[in-house]
């Protein structure tokens, strides 16, 4: 994960498992990598939507599922659209 102050958390692949996302729980940005690759990019800022934390992921039917921990907040984003 790109960036010295990222401490990951969730995880979750995508249906078909070719991409993965990662939380960080430090300010809720959410990574998107692929498998066999080395790298992640960010997919979505922390501090988005007031996204301040991102503690768990869940990918169904093409959205991502995040889960904000003590915020007491769920987003739910396309994968396509963010």
């Amino acid at each position: 994960m790109p960036g010295d102050q990222v401490f990951p958390e969730g995880i979750a692949t995508s249906e078909n498992a070719k991409r993965f996302y990662v939380s960080s729980t430090t300010d809720g940005t959410i990574f998107r990598g692929t498998v066999g690759r080395r790298n992640a990019q960010v997919f979505l800022p922390g501090g988005a939507d007031g996204r301040t934390t991102a503690v768990g992921l869940k990918v169904d039917r093409g959205r991502l599922y995040v889960a904000g921990g003590a915020t007491g907040s769920v987003w739910v984003y396309d994968l396509g659209t963010k």
